[in-house]
C-alpha cells in the first residue's frame, strides 16, 4: 500500500462472531460483519506513514472465547498494494 493511505480489509470466517479485529502498527480496528453476507467482516485500515514491511494481525474469537490469530505482512511504499499471508 501507499504510505498513510486508507484501505479496506475483508475477512471471511464464521458468522456472528463477537470479535474480529485487524491490527497494524499498534492500531486495532474492529471489523464489522457485512449485512446480508454471513461470515464476511470488513473494516478500514490506514497504512503507516513510513515505508516498510508491517505485521497485520487478524484476530477472531467466538462465543466460547476460542480465539484464532492470523499474521500477514503488508509492504508499504509508494507503489501498488501488496499483501501476503504467512503461516
Amino acid at each position: 500500500g501507499k504510505t498513510d493511505s486508507k484501505g479496506t480489509i475483508t475477512v471471511l470466517t464464521e458468522s456472528t462472531l463477537p470479535s474480529v479485529t485487524a491490527e497494524i502498527d499498534g492500531v486495532k480496528t474492529t471489523l464489522i460483519e457485512k449485512e446480508g453476507t454471513a461470515g464476511t467482516y470488513t473494516g478500514e485500515i490506514t497504512a503507516p506513514k513510513k515505508e516498510g514491511v508491517y505485521d497485520v494481525t487478524i484476530s477472531a474469537s467466538d462465543q466460547a472465547s476460542n480465539a484464532t490469530t492470523l499474521l500477514l505482512k503488508w509492504t508499504i511504499g509508494n507503489y501498488s498494494h501488496k499483501i501476503s499471508g504467512l503461516a
